[in-house]
């Protein structure tokens, strides 16, 4: 019940504007366009992980053109601090939020790197030769100790004349 008031309040603190926004030009447009983003760019940062989900820059930050664009206006008529007295605390706030942005997306690709491994599809290919050299190592030594025991386990079964004749002794199988 308190997260339900916690989230009221959030929202309350969304709809107030800061002091740069007004309703006689285009700040307000401009600040509601980048809320609007913010929202859509964090919802995809939630729904992707890997680090080939944030290629393209656009995925993770918020550019003024693509502001510009939304509003059907000239980019500079957003961002020019000589012409438009709102530039500086846009630029400053669109920075804020970009920051939020590339801040989300580390921390995503970061917590996805963290995670449980799949096995042998997260080693590497060093780690994978390695792994497979010393299977192989293993499996040689194996066959080998597998030849030895089923030479013994023959000559074992060899009648004591015939091992005489052939000058086996116990002795001499384990030599090899």
């Amino acid at each position: 019940m308190l997260n339900h008031f916690e989230a009221k309040a959030e929202e309350a603190k969304k709809d107030e504007l800061p002091e740069w926004v007004s309703e006689n030009n285009l700040s307000k447009p401009a600040y509601l366009e980048i809320i609007k983003k913010q929202d859509e760019l964090m919802a995809y940062i939630e729904r992707h992980k890997n680090l080939s989900d944030f290629k393209a820059k656009k995925t993770y930050h918020i550019s003024a053109r693509s502001i510009a664009i939304a509003l059907d206006c000239a980019a500079n008529s957003l961002t020019d601090e000589k012409k438009v007295s709102f530039a500086k605390d846009f630029n400053d706030f669109l920075k804020g939020v970009n920051k939020e942005l590339l801040e989300a997306k580390n921390a995503r690709v970061e917590k996805q790197r963290k995670k449980q491994s799949r096995g042998k599809h997260a080693a590497t290919k060093e780690e994978l030769v390695e792994l497979a050299t010393s299977t192989e190592d293993q499996l040689k030594e194996l066959q080998k100790k597998n030849v030895i025991e089923q030479v013994e386990t023959i000559f074992n079964q060899l009648d004591e004349p015939i091992r005489r004749k052939l000058q086996i002794r116990p002795s001499n199988v384990v030599k090899f």
